[in-house]
């Protein structure tokens, strides 16, 4: 999968690179719009950050108040007309990179292909994690 994992070997602070992270939200994105579940709270809350709204941006879209969007974020019920019109949103401001799902597709196989097949902890040695250098920035 190719997570490259930065560890400074002066003061041992670590910092993990991970590859295709937009690729890896809009599939997260796509995952919550496509469910047949109501939307929950903290996948409204993904979706409108994701599309980047504020709440007074999101809630202009959806013709209600930033209070009402504050409700369903918090866990308040949301009526099924407005989870699809959130959903509609969605594909309204991003359903053209749908063009992705070959990229998104090999992603994912990669990382079933990676997932270890032991519940385990999976053990990982000092020099697999310290790159040459002392430190390389992401």
């Amino acid at each position: 999968m190719n997570i490259t994992i930065y560890l400074c070997s002066s003061c041992g602070e670590s910092e993990i690179e991970i590859p295709h992270m937009e690729e890896l939200h809009l599939l997260l994105a796509f995952f919550i719009v496509f469910q047949p579940k109501s939307l929950q709270a903290d996948e409204i809350r993904y979706l409108r950050k994701y599309l980047d709204y504020s709440q007074e941006e999101f809630a202009s879209k959806l013709g209600v108040t930033r209070v009402t969007v504050t409700r369903w974020e918090t866990g308040s019920t949301i009526r099924k007309d407005r989870d699809k019109h959130i959903r509609r949103l969605f594909f309204d401001k991003k359903g053209g990179q749908l063009n992705k799902i070959p990229e998104i597709k090999r992603l994912l196989s990669a990382l079933l292909d990676n997932l270890p097949e032991n519940k385990g902890k999976k053990r990982i040695r000092r020099e697999d994690w310290v790159p040459d250098s002392d430190c390389v920035p992401a």
